[in-house]
């Protein structure tokens, strides 16, 4: 993608995402997690508070909503402007990063 645009000089900003969903507990299934379910107040409790500790700095509380929340992004902008698709799903990309990411624990 990145040298598509560079070489093609093609200006602007664009999602690139694949068709389809991967659901939260899909993944963690693929990578042999289980998903914890809490209480939201209790979660973004905990996370600002360790924010504030900087015990952990992935993000702040309100970071929360991005895994909450379902959003969706769109390629339709991208796939006009460099006549590209992405070769594989959302659900076959997740797949291949958590083999690799299985593999590389293994090591």
């Amino acid at each position: 993608v990145l040298a598509c645009c560079t070489l093609n000089d093609i200006p602007g900003l664009y999602n690139v995402a694949s068709d389809g969903e991967v659901r939260w507990s899909e993944m963690a299934a693929a990578l042999g997690r289980k998903v914890v379910r809490l209480p939201a107040p209790l979660l973004y409790a905990a996370t600002e508070a360790a924010w504030a500790m900087r015990l952990q700095s992935d993000s702040p509380s309100n970071g929360l909503d991005f895994i909450r929340y379902r959003w969706t992004a769109s390629a339709e902008k991208f796939i006009r402007a460099t006549g590209l698709e992405l070769k594989y799903s959302s659900s076959e990309a997740w797949e291949q990063f958590a083999q690799g990411h299985r593999a590389q624990a293994a090591r």
